[in-house]
């Protein structure tokens, strides 16, 4: 189902955002990515509305939503995720771990062995460089090549 849109990278963005009026502090933005093998997504996060606590990945052949996704702790570690499909049929499928305190015994047992993952290293020099084009876009107003 998902043959070649694995391990694909953003390869240009464009990024806008809302600054506080007195402050200049960032308040909002909204991106959009366009990937390697034709995908595009987009995001937002915003500190002047309402909490949206889901995200929802929307392709060709249904979506999936998980509906309880930022704050495991307020949900006692658990998440639900909807599976839907273009005929109509969904499952739903729970996942259970306070996910914070994962990745914080995960990256502890990291420096207690002495072992940092290879992919790690490639994923965040990965993610900085999008970050970096994200603000290079809101800077310049237009799309930047990642």
């Amino acid at each position: 189902m998902f043959k070649n849109q694995v391990n694909t990278e953003p390869n240009r963005v464009f990024a806008s955002q809302q600054k506080d009026v007195e402050g200049q502090v960032d308040m909002s933005v909204v991106c959009f990515m366009e990937f390697d093998n034709g995908m595009t997504a987009v995001f937002d996060a915003a500190m002047d509305r309402t909490q949206i606590d889901y995200y929802e990945i929307i392709g060709t052949k249904g979506s999936i939503r998980v509906p309880k996704a930022f704050i495991p702790q307020m949900y006692n570690g658990e998440a639900h995720i909807i599976v839907n499909t273009t005929n109509g049929t969904y499952r739903e499928e729970k996942v259970l771990g306070h996910q914070y305190i994962l990745e914080v015994e995960y990256f502890s047992q990291c420096v207690l062995n002495g072992e940092i993952p290879r992919y790690m290293m490639k994923d965040t020099i990965k993610n900085v460089k999008v970050i970096e084009a994200c603000f290079k876009s809101i800077e310049k107003e237009t799309f930047i090549e990642v």
